[in-house]
């Protein structure tokens, strides 16, 4: 944006002012008579206000009269408008000022520095006092100095029982030793006794040869009847001694199993023939099923054969049904003809007689000759033995007899179709039949087979189990016989380890007691040292909680004497603000006083009607709330002398909207009469557009006889302007103009 103004003083002095200001940057230059004085944007506005007088605010309050400011004052609500003639006076500083004291911050952070007061004073009452944690550490100190005196005890107790046991250790040593074999082998002898104890009461009486010869026999006789004949020989070879007792008893084991696999292979077997006798009872059933399902069908079909042999009695075969319904049909089509021609001449007879009965003479339809009376009884004759032929009767009785026939005809064809199917049903039943006895047969020999199984299975499995139970007590005679001798052994060994016991001369007890007293004294030294460390722990909770009441109380100290001095400092807010409002009033009161009197002049000017004469302005006070607190408010009201019964109205209520706009002219102009400056020009934006053109007029006139205003701008888009200044010869019209090419500004021309 770029700008240029050019002003020029009372000597004729050329003032021209650049500026530009950019995204990044502004730039500002001043000349004077075209030779350049300032050219930073500060000390342009300095060199400027020292030119006008006046600043950027006094200039957009008393010269560029905007028209915001109008709108506020004649349409806003008392608050706008007062503030709004706050800032016409220059006295919207001292609210912003009143309005910028943080009376509200102030007592917020009191609040706040008082809740946490509250706060630290509710910490500290659930605290001890500073004293009671003084006598509670040292009283803590003093047990500490009894725990290490006593734990000082307590370690030279320990070093003796330590070197007493050293000299008891080595035997203690060797003595554990011995003691822990005494023990192990008491426990085998035990173990050993409990076993020959248990074996003795299933030991067999009869001898051990005569066992093995039983358990001998048996296995041969399974081997061969499961055809294992080299198996049977080998064990015929064994012989039974007690040194061969190992070997022998292996060799029975191994043929056992040799056994148990044949005995596998059988149920395998029994289970492969069990499964085809089932197959075959299935299939069995399923042929019964389909047999009676077959026979069944059968039996309603023979009911069918004979219902079949009746018909074709009764109607004959099916051919001759056909032929005769063929002639009924033919039959039914003849009558019917004779119907319809029968129909034909009734009606035309009926209508004959009818006209003839009406009018006494009637004409033959067919040949329209003239029928008398005797004609005319013929037709009437004939008319009768139609209606008594009863031919519809008849076709009706024939038609009956024809349905039936198709009846006959259809029910013939079904009941041929299912001699059909009686016919497949006997040749499947032959079928079913041979099938079935074939199956018979099959089930009746997996039976026999199964039977056969079963008994090999049943003599196998009592053949393993006599010859298993008569090894086992083989197993058991062998077992007792080592358990004795291993017996023996164990007693020789015990005897030994109790006569080195003896020999070794050592007190267990009293070796117990020491260690006893001395992991007691050490645990008595650790709970002592625990029970320090606890306290030690303690006395550093009790310092920490010193420190940390005395920081609370001093933090309590410090807040309460911060919200003394904040109590101080917001006493002090409020009776700043309290004279600032009363400066604010004084000044508002002195300014009002002069502008009344200035503003009155100028508006008998103006104002060309004779129904006001006179305007002034009072101040009524108001109650406000901010920041919790009320305060006085001066609200500014204007009022106009009504002539007419010479009373005060106020003028922004009850005037037109074009009164209004001449009563605040009026006011406006009186403060740019009254506000010290160099400005010789002001600048009006729309400030007449409810205004009846000669109290337009009127006021143009007297902007322009107003002592030190040189210059008049007006920013309207009101055309009556151009009539209103033709007759003033330096009066210089500018027109705006905003077209596609651009926005252009042109002078414009009264010819």
């Amino acid at each position: 944006i770029k700008i240029k103004l050019a002003l020029v003083d009372s000597s004729g002095r050329r003032y021209v002012v650049y500026r530009s200001r950019s995204r990044d940057s502004a730039e500002a230059l001043l000349e004077v008579d075209g030779k350049i004085v300032e050219k930073s944007w500060s000390k342009v506005d300095a060199k400027m206000r020292n030119i006008l007088g006046i600043d950027l605010d006094g200039f957009v309050r008393q010269v560029a009269l905007r028209s915001r400011e109008i709108e506020d004052i004649i349409y806003g609500t008392d608050m706008q408008r007062s503030e709004a003639l706050d800032r016409l006076l220059g006295i919207e500083t001292l609210e912003s000022i009143f309005r910028g004291i943080p009376l509200k911050l102030v007592e917020d952070k009191l609040e706040m520095l008082e809740s946490e007061l509250d706060f630290l004073k509710a910490r500290l009452a659930n605290e001890p006092s500073v004293e009671e944690i003084e006598r509670e550490l040292e009283e803590k100190r003093k047990k500490l100095l009894v725990l290490e005196e006593e734990i000082d005890r307590k370690k030279k107790a320990l070093i003796e029982y330590e070197h007493e046991l050293e000299k008891l250790k080595g035997k203690e040593k060797e003595y554990e030793s011995l003691k822990e074999q005494e023990i192990r082998l008491r426990a085998e002898i035990k173990q050993i006794k409990q076993r020959l104890k248990k074996l003795e009461s299933f030991t067999p009486t009869e001898p051990a040869d005569i066992l093995f010869e039983k358990a001998k026999s048996s296995i041969i006789n399974g081997l061969k009847e499961t055809m294992l004949y080299k198996d049977a020989e080998e064990v015929e070879k064994i012989e039974f001694s007690r040194d061969t007792i190992d070997s022998a008893l292996q060799v029975l084991n191994a043929k056992i199993k040799r056994l148990e696999a044949s005995l596998e292979d059988l149920n395998s077997e029994l289970l492969e023939v069990n499964y085809q006798l089932a197959s075959e009872r299935n299939k069995y059933n399923l042929l019964r099923r389909k047999l009676a399902e077959v026979e069944a069908e059968l039996y309603t079909l023979e009911k069918n054969y004979n219902t079949l042999r009746g018909l074709v009695e009764k109607y004959g075969s099916r051919e001759d049904v056909r032929k005769r319904i063929s002639l009924l049909e033919v039959e039914i089509e003849k009558l019917e003809k004779i119907s319809e021609i029968n129909n034909c001449v009734y009606n035309l007879g009926r209508s004959v007689i009818s006209t003839y009965l009406k009018e006494s003479s009637a004409t033959c339809p067919v040949c329209d000759t003239e029928l008398n009376e005797q004609q005319i009884k013929k037709i009437k004759d004939k008319v009768n033995l139609i209606k008594k032929e009863d031919v519809f009767l008849k076709r009706e009785k024939l038609v009956k007899n024809l349905n039936g026939l198709k009846r006959v005809y259809v029910k013939l064809s079904e009941l041929e179709e299912r001699m059909l199917r009686k016919n497949e049903l006997e040749l499947e039943k032959k079928s079913l039949e041979n099938e079935f006895d074939e199956v018979s047969n099959n089930i009746e020999e997996l039976e026999e087979l199964v039977e056969e199984v079963n008994f090999k299975i049943s003599r196998l499995t009592s053949i393993i189990s006599s010859s298993s139970s008569i090894i086992t007590k083989l197993s058991r005679i062998k077992e007792i016989s080592e358990l004795q001798r291993e017996l023996e052994d164990k007693k020789r060994e015990l005897s030994e380890v109790l006569k080195k016991i003896a020999r070794l001369d050592f007190d267990k007890k009293y070796y117990n007691s020491i260690e006893e007293k001395y992991y007691l004294t050490m645990n008595e030294i650790d709970r002592l040292k625990a029970e320090m460390a606890n306290l030690e722990k303690d006395l550093e909770s009790i310092k920490e909680k010193l420190v940390y009441v005395k920081k609370l109380t001093e933090k309590t100290e410090k807040q309460e004497a911060k919200i003394f001095k904040l109590k101080e400092f917001r006493n002090k807010l409020l009776e700043i603000k309290i004279a600032f409002r009363e400066v604010q009033s004084s000044i508002r009161k002195i300014a009002i006083r002069k502008i009344v009197e200035k503003m009155n002049d100028i508006f008998q000017q103006m104002y060309v009607h004779p129904d006001y004469s006179e305007l002034t302005i009072r101040i009524r006070t108001i109650k406000l709330r901010r920041e919790d607190r009320e305060y006085e408010r001066s609200i500014y009201e204007i009022f106009a002398k009504r002539n007419k019964d010479r009373r005060w109205i106020p003028a922004l209520k009850k005037m037109s909207d074009g009164q209004k706009r001449i009563v605040v002219l009026s006011l406006l102009t009186a403060l740019f009469k009254l506000t010290p400056h160099n400005v010789a020009f002001i600048i009006l934006d729309e400030p007449t557009p409810s205004i009846d053109y000669e109290c337009r007029k009127a006021m143009i006139k007297l902007l322009a006889k107003v002592e030190g205003v040189d210059q008049i701008i007006i920013a309207t888009q009101d055309e009556s302007f151009k009539e209103i200044v033709r007759e003033v010869p330096s009066a210089l019209i500018y027109e705006l103009k905003h077209t596609p090419e651009g926005t252009s500004i042109n002078l414009y021309s009264f010819n």
